[in-house]
């Protein structure tokens, strides 16, 4: 019996177009996730969390 973790990340998207002055692209960069799935931290160690366990036969 094996169990699979199913991780599930969203993030935005980076519509900026080229040519963009710097100060502005740097609004509307996307690349963020939205999704709670990673935790990053420098004070405890990073924690990644699962949406589902499958049990797969």
């Amino acid at each position: 019996m094996h169990y699979w973790y199913f991780l599930g990340f969203a993030q935005d998207v980076n519509t900026v177009l080229q040519g963009t002055a710097p100060f502005e692209a740097a609004h509307t960069i996307g690349g963020f996730v939205f999704t709670p799935q990673l935790e990053l931290s420098f004070e405890r160690p990073c924690q990644l969390r699962h949406d589902a366990v499958i049990q797969v036969l």
